[in-house]
C-alpha cells in the first residue's frame, strides 16, 4: 500500500507495475477534512470541494490517468464513488454532540444553479468523462455495475485485453 498526501503529484511507482488500484476518493461536496489544501491550476482547495461538479470531474481525471499509468496490462482499477445532492454537505445532525462526525469541520456547499436536493449524477459524469477521455480505448464499464448505486467504476483490464486480442 502506498499513501501520499496528494494524488495529483506524480506517483513514485514504475509504469505498468501495479496489479490493482482500489480507491474511494472524497465524494463531491460532502465534507471538509482536516487536511491541507491543494493547488491545481488557478484553484486552491480540497479535492471534493470544488465549486462545480465539472471541476471535480476534471480533477478526478487527472489522478485517474496516473492510476492507469501504473497499472499492469492485466491490472484492475476500482473507483468507488457515491452521488451528491445539490444543497448537501452538512450531514445533518451527525456533526452535533454525540453524532458520528462530532468535532469534524462542517462544509457548506457552494451555491450553484442546481435545485436543492437535485441528484448531481457524479458517478455518471465521471464514467462518461473517463469513456470520452483521450484514452477512451482503455476505459470500459463492467456490464455488471449498477451505476446509480455507490459504485466501483472501471473495468477489469484483463477482460478488456481478452476482448482486444480476440
Amino acid at each position: 500500500m502506498i499513501h501520499q498526501q496528494s494524488v495529483f503529484e506524480p506517483w513514485p511507482i514504475e509504469s505498468g507495475s501495479v496489479k490493482s488500484v482500489i480507491t474511494s476518493p472524497p465524494y463531491y461536496a460532502l465534507r471538509k477534512y482536516s487536511i491541507p489544501d491543494i493547488t491545481i491550476g488557478d484553484w486552491k482547495g480540497q479535492y471534493g470541494l470544488e465549486p462545480t461538479p465539472q471541476m471535480y470531474v476534471e480533477h478526478t481525471l487527472l489522478w485517474a490517468k496516473e492510476a492507469w499509468r501504473v497499472l499492469r496490462n492485466d491490472g484492475v482499477f476500482f473507483l468507488n464513488l457515491a452521488d451528491s445532492y445539490a444543497g448537501s454537505g452538512v450531514a445533518g445532525g451527525d456533526y452535533n454532540s454525540g453524532g458520528l462526525r462530532e468535532g469534524q469541520p462542517k462544509y457548506k456547499q457552494s451555491k450553484n444553479n442546481y435545485p436543492s436536493k437535485c441528484q448531481l449524477l457524479i458517478p455518471h459524469r465521471v464514467a462518461i468523462a473517463l469513456i470520452e477521455s483521450e484514452d477512451n480505448d482503455i476505459y470500459e464499464l463492467n456490464s455488471n455495475l449498477t451505476i446509480s448505486q455507490s459504485v466501483a467504476i472501471m473495468n477489469e483490464i484483463s477482460q478488456y485485453n481478452e476482448k482486444k486480442n480476440d
